[in-house]
Protein backbone atom coordinates (compact mmCIF):
# COMPACT_ATOMS: atom_id res chain seq x y z
CA UNK A 1 0.00 0.00 0.00
CA UNK A 2 1.20 3.50 -1.30
CA UNK A 3 1.75 5.72 1.84
CA UNK A 4 0.13 9.30 0.94
CA UNK A 5 2.19 11.27 3.39
CA UNK A 6 3.73 12.99 0.46
CA UNK A 7 -0.07 15.23 -0.35
CA UNK A 8 1.07 16.84 2.57
CA UNK A 9 3.77 18.12 0.94
CA UNK A 10 2.72 18.46 -2.89
CA UNK A 11 1.10 21.70 -1.73
CA UNK A 12 3.90 23.20 -0.24
CA UNK A 13 6.14 23.06 -3.66
CA UNK A 14 2.72 24.25 -5.44
CA UNK A 15 2.20 27.27 -3.02
CA UNK A 16 6.07 28.44 -3.16
CA UNK A 17 6.10 28.31 -7.31
CA UNK A 18 2.57 30.76 -7.11
CA UNK A 19 3.95 32.99 -4.32
CA UNK A 20 7.71 33.28 -6.78
CA UNK A 21 5.84 33.58 -9.85
CA UNK A 22 2.85 35.56 -8.53
CA UNK A 23 3.66 37.57 -5.70
CA UNK A 24 7.34 38.54 -6.91
CA UNK A 25 7.18 37.95 -10.45
CA UNK A 26 10.09 35.84 -10.73
CA UNK A 27 10.07 33.71 -14.39
CA UNK A 28 8.43 29.96 -14.32
CA UNK A 29 11.64 29.14 -14.96
CA UNK A 30 13.40 31.23 -12.43
CA UNK A 31 10.77 29.78 -9.71
CA UNK A 32 11.53 26.46 -10.42
CA UNK A 33 14.81 26.10 -10.35
CA UNK A 34 14.63 27.81 -6.73
CA UNK A 35 12.18 24.97 -5.99
CA UNK A 36 14.54 22.11 -7.06
CA UNK A 37 17.55 23.75 -5.15
CA UNK A 38 15.68 23.94 -2.25
CA UNK A 39 14.89 20.14 -1.98
CA UNK A 40 17.71 19.76 -2.71
CA UNK A 41 19.38 21.62 0.14
CA UNK A 42 16.25 19.68 2.19
CA UNK A 43 17.47 16.54 1.24
CA UNK A 44 20.67 16.51 1.76
CA UNK A 45 20.09 18.54 5.58
CA UNK A 46 18.00 15.53 6.26
CA UNK A 47 20.00 12.61 5.12
CA UNK A 48 22.36 14.62 7.27
CA UNK A 49 20.79 15.01 10.10
CA UNK A 50 18.61 11.65 10.50
CA UNK A 51 20.46 9.07 8.48
CA UNK A 52 18.80 6.07 7.47
CA UNK A 53 16.05 6.44 10.14
CA UNK A 54 14.94 9.38 8.17
CA UNK A 55 14.55 8.43 4.87
CA UNK A 56 11.25 6.91 5.13
CA UNK A 57 9.36 9.47 7.58
CA UNK A 58 11.16 12.45 6.04
CA UNK A 59 13.22 12.05 3.00
CA UNK A 60 10.55 9.98 0.81
CA UNK A 61 7.38 11.97 1.23
CA UNK A 62 9.47 15.32 0.54
CA UNK A 63 11.24 13.64 -2.64
CA UNK A 64 7.91 11.97 -3.45
CA UNK A 65 6.11 14.80 -3.98
CA UNK A 66 8.88 17.41 -5.67
CA UNK A 67 9.49 15.06 -8.24
CA UNK A 68 5.63 14.35 -9.05
CA UNK A 69 5.60 18.57 -8.91
CA UNK A 70 8.52 18.55 -11.08
CA UNK A 71 7.59 15.85 -13.48
CA UNK A 72 4.09 17.71 -13.93
CA UNK A 73 5.47 21.07 -14.46
CA UNK A 74 6.41 20.98 -18.14
CA UNK A 75 3.06 19.92 -19.16
CA UNK A 76 1.36 22.25 -17.50
CA UNK A 77 3.43 24.98 -17.49
CA UNK A 78 5.23 24.69 -20.34
CA UNK A 79 5.12 24.12 -24.17
CA UNK A 80 5.00 21.26 -26.79
CA UNK A 81 8.74 22.09 -27.34
CA UNK A 82 9.47 22.23 -23.63
CA UNK A 83 8.11 18.73 -22.92
CA UNK A 84 10.26 17.25 -25.57
CA UNK A 85 13.05 18.78 -24.50
CA UNK A 86 12.76 17.53 -20.96
CA UNK A 87 11.70 14.13 -21.80
CA UNK A 88 15.34 12.96 -20.18
CA UNK A 89 14.02 14.48 -17.27
CA UNK A 90 10.24 13.10 -17.13
CA UNK A 91 12.17 9.76 -17.34
CA UNK A 92 14.71 10.65 -14.58
CA UNK A 93 11.71 11.56 -12.18
CA UNK A 94 9.61 8.22 -13.04
CA UNK A 95 12.56 6.10 -12.17
CA UNK A 96 13.47 8.12 -9.14
CA UNK A 97 9.54 7.97 -7.97
CA UNK A 98 9.86 4.05 -8.39
CA UNK A 99 13.14 3.70 -6.34
CA UNK A 100 10.86 6.27 -3.81
CA UNK A 101 8.28 3.60 -3.74
CA UNK A 102 10.15 0.50 -2.73
CA UNK A 103 11.85 2.47 0.14
CA UNK A 104 8.37 3.11 1.23
CA UNK A 105 7.63 0.00 1.37
CA UNK A 106 11.32 -0.44 3.06
CA UNK A 107 13.50 -1.80 0.46
CA UNK A 108 16.58 -0.01 -0.79
CA UNK A 109 16.88 2.17 2.33
CA UNK A 110 20.50 2.01 2.37
CA UNK A 111 20.99 1.82 -1.31
CA UNK A 112 17.88 4.80 -1.75
CA UNK A 113 20.09 7.23 0.79
CA UNK A 114 23.23 6.52 -0.87
CA UNK A 115 21.23 7.35 -4.52
CA UNK A 116 19.45 10.45 -3.12
CA UNK A 117 22.84 12.01 -1.44
CA UNK A 118 25.37 11.64 -4.90
CA UNK A 119 21.92 12.56 -7.16
CA UNK A 120 21.12 15.83 -5.00
CA UNK A 121 24.68 16.91 -3.41
CA UNK A 122 25.68 16.36 -7.24
CA UNK A 123 23.66 19.13 -8.87
CA UNK A 124 24.01 21.71 -6.07
CA UNK A 125 26.45 23.76 -8.54
CA UNK A 126 23.98 23.43 -11.39
CA UNK A 127 21.20 25.09 -9.60
CA UNK A 128 23.97 28.07 -8.91
CA UNK A 129 25.04 27.83 -12.34
CA UNK A 130 21.33 28.29 -13.47
CA UNK A 131 21.07 31.00 -11.42
CA UNK A 132 24.10 33.24 -12.39
CA UNK A 133 22.80 32.93 -16.22
CA UNK A 134 19.91 34.78 -14.64
CA UNK A 135 21.21 37.61 -12.56
CA UNK A 136 23.90 40.12 -13.45
CA UNK A 137 26.89 38.47 -13.41
CA UNK A 138 30.05 39.21 -15.55
CA UNK A 139 31.10 36.38 -18.07
CA UNK A 140 34.09 36.04 -15.75
CA UNK A 141 32.20 35.11 -12.71
CA UNK A 142 30.51 32.85 -14.34
CA UNK A 143 33.29 30.90 -15.97
CA UNK A 144 34.12 30.27 -12.42
CA UNK A 145 30.93 29.26 -11.79
CA UNK A 146 31.05 26.64 -14.34
CA UNK A 147 34.33 25.39 -14.08
CA UNK A 148 33.06 24.72 -10.21
CA UNK A 149 29.84 23.17 -11.32
CA UNK A 150 31.90 20.89 -14.02
CA UNK A 151 34.54 19.84 -11.09
CA UNK A 152 32.30 19.06 -8.61
CA UNK A 153 29.46 17.38 -10.95
CA UNK A 154 32.53 15.21 -12.10
CA UNK A 155 33.10 14.25 -8.78
CA UNK A 156 29.93 12.91 -7.82
CA UNK A 157 28.40 11.55 -10.95
CA UNK A 158 31.94 10.20 -12.17
CA UNK A 159 34.09 9.17 -9.35
CA UNK A 160 32.56 8.66 -6.92
CA UNK A 161 29.98 6.85 -8.72
CA UNK A 162 32.57 4.49 -10.68
CA UNK A 163 34.03 3.63 -7.11
CA UNK A 164 31.03 3.07 -4.62
CA UNK A 165 28.18 3.01 -7.49
CA UNK A 166 28.58 -0.83 -8.07
CA UNK A 167 28.23 -1.73 -4.50
CA UNK A 168 25.00 0.01 -4.89
CA UNK A 169 24.10 -1.60 -8.42
CA UNK A 170 24.33 -4.76 -7.47
CA UNK A 171 22.85 -4.38 -3.46
CA UNK A 172 18.96 -3.17 -4.74
CA UNK A 173 16.49 -6.08 -4.62
CA UNK A 174 14.80 -5.08 -8.45
CA UNK A 175 16.60 -5.47 -11.72
CA UNK A 176 15.00 -3.83 -13.42
CA UNK A 177 15.26 -0.72 -11.45
CA UNK A 178 18.48 -1.60 -11.18
CA UNK A 179 18.93 -0.87 -15.01
CA UNK A 180 16.60 2.31 -14.94
CA UNK A 181 19.06 3.60 -12.57
CA UNK A 182 21.68 2.70 -14.49
CA UNK A 183 20.01 4.48 -17.58
CA UNK A 184 20.25 7.40 -15.83
CA UNK A 185 23.79 7.29 -14.70
CA UNK A 186 24.50 7.47 -18.34
CA UNK A 187 22.51 10.36 -18.90
CA UNK A 188 24.46 11.95 -16.36
CA UNK A 189 27.62 10.64 -18.22
CA UNK A 190 26.43 12.20 -21.46
CA UNK A 191 25.54 15.66 -19.22
CA UNK A 192 28.90 15.61 -17.92
CA UNK A 193 31.12 15.58 -21.37
CA UNK A 194 28.44 18.50 -22.63
CA UNK A 195 29.41 20.34 -19.17
CA UNK A 196 33.01 19.96 -20.69
CA UNK A 197 32.64 20.51 -23.64
CA UNK A 198 30.74 23.62 -23.02
CA UNK A 199 34.32 24.90 -20.95
CA UNK A 200 36.36 24.39 -24.19
CA UNK A 201 37.87 27.38 -26.04
CA UNK A 202 35.75 27.77 -29.03
CA UNK A 203 38.02 26.76 -31.90
CA UNK A 204 38.77 23.65 -29.63
CA UNK A 205 34.64 22.37 -30.19
CA UNK A 206 35.00 23.47 -33.98
CA UNK A 207 37.78 20.37 -34.53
Amino acid sequence: MINLEFLLVLPVWIGIYFVLVKSLQWSGKLARNLISASHCVAVLLVIYIGGLEAMKPLAVPLSTAYFIWDMLYCPIFGTKKDVIKDAPYIWHHIVVLCLLYTMDQNRNLEAGLFILWVGEISNLTSYMVYHALHVDLTKEQVKYVRWAQLIWYGYWRVYVLLTDGWAVFYALDDRILAFALASIWAMSMFWFTVLFRNMLPKESKNK
